[in-house]
């Protein structure tokens, strides 16, 4: 919370990244860092999760029951 608080560089950062990124992928603005893609299947989401970790890109599949079937 110290390091967010003094050095607010890196959250700006971070969302500037979030805006490229999805620019880049013709996604609508986010107003978080968090930066959603909605695949439909779970086993969609959880391979390309896996595929983006191999790439050293944190990616998180979520899933049913946090999300409703077939928004993975």
């Amino acid at each position: 919370i110290k390091v967010m608080s003094e050095e607010t560089w890196r959250s700006e950062n971070a969302l500037a990244n979030a805006r490229y990124f999805s620019s880049l992928m013709k996604l609508p603005k986010p107003e978080s860092t968090i930066v959603p893609i909605i695949l439909g299947s779970e086993q969609l989401a959880l391979a390309a999760a896996a595929y983006l970790e191999e790439q050293g890109i944190l990616c998180v599949a979520i899933r049913p029951p946090t999300v409703p079937e077939g928004t993975s």
